[in-house]
Formats: structure tokens, C-alpha cells, sequence
């Protein structure tokens, strides 16, 4: 795989680890919830903090189960910062989350928040 992959793939599985939420390198066919899916960043690549240093961008979607309102909320709230610590632990920037949006997936809407990662590469 290459060094973007490999790094993608490191991302969901921090992901995973820190918040028990099935996590995919990609958008699946048919979405399970909850579940995390780490795609490309804007721009996914782009000159890094030092010479000779790239950074590659992610984007990591958490995506909530239906429940009740409160209990949606409060739980993307805790997978939010569960995701965050991890991946900071593991040596990841974070460089934003959004504000919980409702994603349209499956014929049905979903509470998701996206969280924007960055880490420095070696070309």
C-alpha cells in the first residue's frame, strides 16, 4: 500500500480503537451505524511544516445511530472527543470538528460531525 493508504488506514484504526465505532477507509456500499469513514482531505496533500515534509489531509466522518435526540447528541459529543484524544495521542493534528450536521444515508438521516486530521509525510 502506499505511504497515503497506510497512513488512511492507521487513522481508522486509531479511530476505532478509541471509540469502538466500526471504522472504514472508505464509503461503504451500504452504510452500518455507527460508524466512522475516513476519506481524503482538502487538499489531501500539500507542502509540509519543514523542507521536504508534505501533509496529508483526512477527513473523518462519525456518523451516529438513530436513537432519541439527546441521546444522539450526547454520543457524538463523547465519540467526538474519544476520536480526538486518540488520534492526538497517536500524533495526529487536528485541525478542526465540525458543527453535527445530519447526513442523508440509506433513505434515512444520521447526526454525523467530521473532524479534519493532518499528520507530516515523507515523500
Amino acid at each position: 500500500m502506499s505511504a497515503l493508504g497506510d497512513m488512511r488506514q492507521d487513522v481508522a484504526d486509531v479511530v476505532n480503537a478509541a471509540t469502538s465505532i466500526k471504522s472504514f477507509v472508505f464509503a461503504p456500499a451500504r452504510l452500518i451505524v455507527p460508524s466512522a469513514v475516513v476519506m481524503p482531505g482538502s487538499p489531501y496533500v500539500e507542502s509540509g511544516p519543514t523542507f521536504g515534509t508534505l501533509t496529508a489531509n483526512f477527513s473523518v466522518e462519525l456518523i451516529m445511530g438513530t436513537a432519541a435526540n439527546q441521546v444522539v447528541a450526547s454520543g457524538l459529543d463523547d465519540q467526538i472527543e474519544n476520536a480526538i484524544v486518540g488520534l492526538v495521542n497517536a500524533g495526529y493534528s487536528i485541525q478542526n470538528a465540525s458543527t453535527p450536521y445530519a447526513l442523508e444515508a440509506n433513505g434515512q438521516q444520521y447526526l454525523a460531525a467530521t473532524i479534519s486530521v493532518n499528520n507530516s509525510i515523507r515523500p
